[in-house]
């Protein structure tokens, strides 16, 4: 009972002298700020993995000077250097670290440039015959179709200030481009005026999705991987692309996410993303390989591709659209009839029976862009790429599309119909 006492008479004590102010039970910094120490701060689960390599790739000064994280603003363009924008309501940016997929339900498929400064429209390709298009003819196609999106017009980065020159058939000859611009303050015949003049024609607020191959990483090494990586997102750049439309398609995905190494996947996403991309998407057609990153599911794929079943009446590869559903960060999927193989079979079938083809491909698209709980697919038509020319390809007379190309059946009843 003493011992109750003394300690009763001592709480009153203390109270007293805390509301005279004499004491602080609590010093003011530890009651309202978190430790400085990002160690102490962060548990260690959460920590950011280290990565096996420096953050930034040497490939020029120039290029990787103007890297850009997620999370900060891109750099404001010197006037007259960016492609000039449509004048529908733009994408909104999407918030900093929140990736996103590429806008819009129209997408075609014309490759110009492959992975070199070589135009690509030359009439023949690995000794195949293909199609033969001068820059104007894809200018024009590009504004008949009016798509959202080039996907993966290009492949690798380009000199954007450098002429373009192509094979003339008239003249047997290498010549520039006939330049109606120039555009984006680039030089006239430059390949930067082509490729803004080509976003200019498409549908209000159209980007370039450019391809990088995913073999380089293996075949080059990482660090020239994400230098090629850099190079591609400084193009974006330069062009006016804004940063809400930066996004990348990683082919041949496999090479990475089967061969990488463990842990290659995750880290390639990651370090990508900080390089300043909105979204990548995956490609590896024939098979699915997952796009989640499990160190860290924010910096997941934003988009994939996949691919036909030539034997299952060229349907969608439902086995791999499945399991692609599952993936709840893929925000955009996208159907191809693939190059090179499976468009070579595709060739060898009545043009008709390809007309139908494609009609039900088009029906099957499901896809809600208002909707973020949706996941079917588009379609991305096939323009011009390689061995395939939608302008070559004519329906019989007699027959119930009447002898319209596929490129007219494409651009007169399908996008309006199923894209419009």
């Amino acid at each position: 009972m003493k011992h109750g006492w003394l300690i009763m008479v001592a709480s009153i004590l203390v109270i007293s002298l805390v509301g005279c102010g004499v004491v602080n039970p609590v010093p003011p910094s530890t009651a309202t700020s978190a430790p400085t120490s990002a160690a102490t701060a962060i548990p260690a689960a959460t920590q950011v993995p280290t990565l096996p390599w420096p953050t930034t790739a040497p490939l020029t000064a120039t290029v990787m000077a103007t890297a850009i994280p997620t999370t900060t603003q891109p750099p404001t363009l010197p006037p007259g250097t960016g492609a000039p924008k449509a004048t529908a309501t733009p994408v909104q940016p999407a918030a900093p670290g929140v990736h996103s997929a590429p806008p819009g339900d129209r997408f075609i498929r014309i490759r110009v440039f492959g992975d070199s400064t070589k135009w690509h429209l030359t009439g023949s390709n690995n000794g195949i015959d293909g199609p033969y298009y001068t820059p104007n003819d894809v200018l024009s196609m590009i504004d008949d179709l009016k798509p959202n999106a080039l996907e993966r017009f290009y492949s690798g980065a380009l000199p954007l200030r450098q002429p373009l020159q192509y094979y003339d058939r008239s003249s047997s000859a290498m010549i520039t481009w006939r330049d109606p611009g120039p555009a984006g303050g680039f030089p006239v015949g430059s390949i930067g005026s082509f490729l803004v003049q080509a976003m200019q024609h498409g549908a209000p607020g159209a980007t370039i999705i450019p391809r990088l191959d995913s073999r380089n990483y293996l075949k080059n090494g990482p660090e020239r991987f994400f230098a090629e990586a850099q190079a591609l997102y400084q193009n974006l750049v330069d062009l006016g692309v804004p940063q809400s439309e930066r996004f990348i398609s990683l082919d041949n995905w496999s090479a990475i996410a089967r061969r990488g190494g463990p842990g290659a996947a995750d880290t390639v996403l990651s370090r990508l993303y900080s390089q300043g991309w909105q979204g990548i998407g995956i490609a590896d057609l024939g098979q699915f390989n997952p796009s989640v990153n499990r160190t860290n599911p924010a910096d997941s794929a934003t988009f994939a591709v996949f691919d036909v079943d030539m034997n299952a009446n060229w349907r969608p590869t439902s086995s791999i659209l499945s399991q692609m559903r599952k993936e709840t960060n893929l925000k955009l999927i996208l159907l191809y009839i693939d190059f090179a193989h499976p468009m070579l079979e595709f060739m060898q079938l009545p043009v008709d029976q390809e007309a139908d083809i494609l009609q039900t491909l088009a029906q099957l698209q499901v896809y809600n862009p208002s909707d973020p709980n949706e996941t079917g697919f588009i379609f991305v038509y096939p323009i011009a790429h390689w061995e395939w020319d939608a302008r070559a390809r004519i329906t019989s007379p007699n027959g119930k599309y009447g002898g319209v190309s596929l490129y007219d059946f494409i651009r007169n009843t399908l996008l309006p119909k199923y894209n419009p």
